[in-house]
């Protein structure tokens, strides 16, 4: 089975060249989305909106990639993740699952689980956040009939994925203990202020006091990063405070072993280098590269230099992806992970 994908400017012009009937969406979040121009048409949609799309070396903020859904493959709209009732045997003899799903909701993360407790072991799953810190209330996931809130795309393959994950932000403070947090609140670390403990060791490396106004430009810089076993460990993006809580993009457990993170261009870069080497192992026809935006945002015109150096190092026929928010990605029997500021590739071996 092969998978074709293609960059359109617009839904419209998908329409007029249309040669298939079942369509997988990555939309970039400037792109003016009438789903009612579907209404007299063949064509069936699901979707979901990105900060930006790639499509080969290039970074979009409007348009629209289509990938096109084979019968081979199963799709699965899941309009409200919270109350999803997955079945074990639509995962069958599946070997990889892609899914899309809104980054900044707070049922993500124990949706992704519970997906994961219901595929068979060595599964790989790859995926993204789609969303906007732009515009928080609205939703991001569509089909034909409309947007979800708080809603998921699964894409079922019996093919294979080589995965590769890295996120090359480095130690600068910790560890710590995360004593009190709800959700993606973060409240207390070592009983203390989480953001007293934040501002204390960031803006002694960074020179400069946090305000709400210059919050996200200086917290981009230095992420919290949760310490786990023998691996590089998970990242949670820092994304405003209230009071004197922290709000992360997505949650951490109380208890939790944590380190404040530094970012260096070199580092990051060098990251990018490993991550399309794991996913590479194998021969893939067909890359997915999923980018957080801030971990973009972060690199600057250096995030140029990391798509180039990962594209050159492929020989896929199609390179395609999303700067997302949070990605999902695990390898075969290894716990799944909501990553932030992490750069997931997965390569499509036919």
């Amino acid at each position: 089975m092969k998978m074709i994908a293609n960059y359109f400017e617009s839904l419209e012009e998908l329409i007029e060249k249309n040669n298939h009937n079942k369509y997988l969406l990555f939309v970039a979040e400037k792109t003016d989305i009438d789903l009612s121009i579907l209404e007299n048409t063949n064509i069936k949609v699901l979707g979901g909106v990105f900060p930006q799309i790639i499509f080969a070396d290039s970074v979009y903020d409007y348009g629209l990639i289509a990938i096109e859904i084979s019968d081979k493959m199963q799709s699965f709209l899941i309009k409200d993740i919270n109350n999803a009732c997955l079945d074990k045997n639509d995962f069958k003899d599946i070997k990889s699952v892609i899914t899309i799903l809104e980054g900044l909701s707070k049922y993500s993360e124990p949706f992704i689980q519970e997906l994961f407790e219901n595929v068979e072991i060595n599964t790989n799953i790859l995926g993204a956040g789609a969303g906007s810190f732009e515009d928080k209330s609205k939703a991001f996931i569509f089909d034909n009939s409309g947007f979800y809130k708080d809603a998921s795309i699964l894409l079922s393959l019996k093919n294979s994925i080589g995965m590769g994950i890295k996120h090359g932000w480095e130690y600068l403070e910790g560890p710590f203990v995360v004593t009190s947090c709800e959700g993606n609140i973060l409240k207390k670390i070592d009983h203390r202020s989480a953001l007293s403990v934040y501002k204390e060791v960031v803006e002694k490396d960074y020179g400069q006091a946090i305000t709400k106004e210059n919050f996200l430009e200086i917290s981009k810089n230095y992420p919290f990063g949760i310490v786990k076993y023998k691996s590089e460990g998970v990242v949670r993006d820092p994304i405003g405070f209230d009071g004197d809580d922290l709000v992360l993009v997505s949650s951490v457990s109380n208890n939790s072993i944590i380190n404040i993170l530094k970012g260096k261009n070199d580092s990051l870069l060098d990251a990018s280098r490993e991550v399309i080497s794991d996913a590479l192992k194998n021969s893939c026809e067909f890359i997915f590269m999923f980018d957080c935006i801030t971990r973009k945002s972060f690199l600057e015109d250096k995030f140029d230099e990391e798509l180039g150096t990962i594209y050159k190092q492929t020989n896929a026929s199609t390179f395609i992806g999303a700067i997302s928010i949070g990605e999902v990605a695990n390898e075969g029997n290894r716990y799944i992970n909501f990553l932030n500021k992490t750069c997931v590739i997965g390569g499509i071996c036919f």
